[in-house]
């Protein structure tokens, strides 16, 4: 019995120590629309508010607001997130390098 629990700690231990691949369960999903918001975030930096991008899009700003929430978990996994500038514009904060990944992943 010993030997027993002393393998399946090897092994646990073991799995844990390999990385794991993500699962498609895993993997971020993102919906048309966020994605729009994304690229209008990206090419127009600083210039859109939640108000104008629910225009842009035909669609309620509670709307934008519930996309912003998937898109900040997005963003996070760049290491990026949204900014508000003092007139709550908004834009896309990080590194350059994280954002160009960004723009990549998205086209």
């Amino acid at each position: 019995m010993a030997a027993l629990l002393n393998n399946l700690l090897i092994h646990n231990h073991i799995k844990r120590a390999v990385p794991r691949k993500k699962k498609w369960a895993d993997q971020m999903f993102i919906r048309n629309r966020e994605k729009n918001i994304l690229e209008l975030l990206l090419k127009m930096s600083g210039t859109h508010t939640v108000s104008s991008l629910a225009s842009t899009l035909h669609v309620s700003e509670r709307t934008v607001n519930r996309d912003m929430r998937n898109i900040e978990k997005i963003l996070s996994e760049y290491n990026l997130k949204i900014s508000r500038n003092k007139d709550n514009f908004l834009y896309i904060k990080g590194k350059n390098e994280d954002i160009f990944k960004l723009s990549q992943s998205l086209s």
